[in-house]
């Protein structure tokens, strides 16, 4: 029951992300990679699945639990030493708690959430209508670019190799989905 919200970002980098709010967002340079709307179809059912399966929102509660519940307290102790309002100290929490959003982005997700949201937008891609084959399009597309392309560097970075999600896909559709498409928006 989320209000979804996709877009695509004028850059050049290949890339595709998820926000907890049901925000999907593509980069021009992937969408450019791409050759149906099959591709297109399984790349945004992918990060759907990140949604529905709560990957990011873990992980950012995670990474609070962690550092930013140290670096926010740290700051405002900073801050309510001096003369600061309570309006600066809550724009300076806010502006930490998004730069550790931003890390997370940066650093990615597991390679088992990765994979799971392959898998799982596999199905949502075929509960759609599409080619169920379309993600594995794109990431044979993806395998064949250099992972030292200052373009796809980043996603390179913060996923799986693309041989070893293509596997997964494969085999997947090999011992079929079942398993995938019980309830997508079902979580541990």
């Amino acid at each position: 029951n989320l209000p979804w919200r996709f877009a695509v970002t004028d850059t050049v980098t290949i890339g595709a992300f998820a926000t907890p709010g049901g925000y999907i967002i593509v980069t021009r340079g992937l969408l450019g990679l791409m050759q149906d709307e099959h591709q297109l179809a399984g790349v945004l059912a992918h990060e759907i699945s990140h949604v529905l399966r709560k990957h990011h929102l873990r992980e950012i509660l995670r990474e609070a639990q962690t550092s930013l519940l140290g670096d926010v307290a740290t700051t405002a102790l900073s801050l309510l030493g001096g003369n600061s309002t309570e309006t600066q100290i809550a724009k300076v929490i806010g502006e930490e708690a998004l730069g550790a959003g931003m890390a997370l982005y940066g650093k990615g997700l597991s390679r088992e959430d990765e994979l799971e949201a392959d898998a799982l937008g596999i199905v949502i891609a075929a509960r759609g209508g599409y080619d169920p084959g379309g993600l594995g399009g794109v990431l044979f597309t993806l395998d064949a670019m250099s992972p030292h392309s200052p373009d796809y560097e980043l996603m390179h970075s913060t996923h799986p190799s693309t041989r070893d999600r293509i596997s997964e896909i494969e085999r997947a559709m090999e011992g079929g989905l079942e398993q995938y498409s019980r309830s997508l928006d079902e979580h541990d």
